[in-house]
């Protein structure tokens, strides 16, 4: 897993990278990044953060079992 933060003025930006791993030790990566700025979000560094983690885990494990759209 891999997390970084970017900031520009003041937008911040996090860009996060998540491995899921079966039983079976098959693997997937999956990436998330959400903007402060974003449309329809609370501009806290928590929300920003959490939303990017989400997104990451979602596309990892979307990625591994197979899975066509990711939630978001």
């Amino acid at each position: 897993m891999k997390e970084e933060r970017q900031a520009q003025d003041k937008v911040f930006t996090y860009l996060i990278t998540y491995k899921a791993t079966a039983p079976n030790s098959r693997f997937a990566y999956g990436d998330g990044a959400c903007s402060s700025d974003e449309k329809g979000l609370i501009k806290t560094e928590h929300n920003t953060r959490s939303t990017a983690h989400t997104r990451a885990f979602n596309r990892a494990v979307s990625n591994l079992v197979g899975g066509g759209e990711v939630s978001y």
